[in-house]
């Protein structure tokens, strides 16, 4: 026979005890993974972040265009109410220099190779050439009335000057720094930009609603589209060339059109806040950022050959120049006044009289460059 052993009681209480300590402690383990797996995880929506605000100084009409030099890490900003260009160096975020006395200056391209600046001026309607290093003149080209945006097809040594009002681009030869062709469109001419993907320049022409394609050495048209009916005054032009894409502004209909530049074929749109004006893009996110005169940064992205609107935030009024380093996907706007933060269509600035410097007006908080980050 066996013989039975009794179990002590104490023994045996502490044994329940442990097994039903164990077994809470298992059904505690699966009830916290059952919430975790059934609990959705919220992100946060990105958002502008301001990092810095770089002093500037002040002067009526607010600043313009911007150009990059990835090299140096500086970056121009056009700056009409004081007759200058400002120069930031963007690791330091401080002013490291000024081009100074050229009037109501706007468009501007930087050539890193030739260690040149090119700016438009519409005061005299010329194109300065300026020495990168020492910041002096070396030259001024006459061009067409209004010149705006320079676009550079380094390829051949031409610039390309968008005459606004001269219904023309100048075509300027760098080796030389004479205009070696004006070539007339019918009508006003808005943004032109090289792209390296096609070799070609493409141009928007705002008054006959059309976006063309040139070729830079026939300097022939080789392609065009009219642009739909909803689309009223196309200023505006960017290119996303890795996908073979345009991005082209209607700023009088406030809205934005993706444009296959391959096909010429409109693909789709997306309304603006009010006065759109400078677009900048951050080809590696596909991202394309949209400033306007009422303030307001619209954000969108381009992936995939469509346009969604991924933000649209409130930065200061008339907020209406924009750049973003692509290398660190760092934005730069410049602003006549930080502290003035709500959003709206300014009033005009009274425009000076003929040979005339214009006076700086009094303006609401320092002029800066606000440095930001999206995330």
């Amino acid at each position: 026979m066996i013989e039975q052993v009794a179990i002590p009681q104490n023994m045996l209480k502490r044994r329940v005890a442990w097994f039903m300590l164990t077994g809470s402690i298992i059904l505690c383990l699966v009830a916290l993974l059952l919430y975790a797996v059934s609990t959705p995880v919220f992100h946060t929506a990105p958002s502008l972040q301001k990092v810095t605000d770089v002093p500037l100084p002040g002067g009526q009409p607010t600043f313009d265009q911007q150009a990059f030099d990835a090299g140096s890490k500086h970056l121009f900003v056009t700056h009409p109410g004081n007759n200058e260009v400002v120069i930031i160096d963007t690791t330091t975020n401080a002013v490291v220099g000024h081009i100074q006395n050229i009037r109501k200056n706007h468009g501007i391209a930087v050539i890193p190779e030739l260690n040149r600046v090119y700016v438009g001026e519409t005061f005299d309607n010329q194109v300065y050439v300026v020495d990168e290093k020492t910041l002096a003149i070396l030259s001024r080209i006459p061009v067409g009335q209004k010149p705006d945006v320079i676009s550079y097809d380094p390829n051949d040594h031409l610039l390309f000057v968008s005459n606004e009002l001269g219904h023309s681009d100048a075509v300027i030869n760098v080796n030389t720094n004479r205009v070696i062709a004006t070539i007339p469109f019918g009508g006003e001419v808005g943004n032109t930009r090289y792209d390296p993907t096609t070799h070609r320049i493409f141009i928007t022409l705002q008054t006959l609603n059309q976006v063309v394609a040139l070729d830079p050495v026939s300097r022939k048209i080789v392609a065009s589209v009219t642009l739909p009916k909803t689309c009223n005054h196309n200023h505006g032009l960017i290119l996303d060339t890795s996908q073979h894409l345009g991005i082209v502004e209607c700023d009088v209909s406030t809205n934005l059109f993706l444009l296959d530049i391959s096909s010429m074929q409109v693909l789709t749109s997306q309304p603006l806040p009010q006065q759109p004006d400078i677009m900048a893009i951050d080809e590696g996110q596909h991202q394309i950022y949209v400033s306007s005169r009422s303030g307001n940064l619209a954000i969108f992205n381009d992936s995939n050959k469509s346009l969604q609107k991924v933000a649209e935030e409130c930065v200061a009024t008339n907020a209406h120049s924009v750049f973003v380093d692509p290398g660190t996907h760092t934005i730069y706007m410049p602003l006549l006044s930080t502290s003035s933060t709500v959003c709206a269509v300014p009033t005009p600035a009274p425009t000076p009289k003929p040979n005339t410097t214009p006076v700086p007006a009094p303006v609401n908080g320092q002029p800066a460059l606000r440095v930001l980050q999206f995330q």
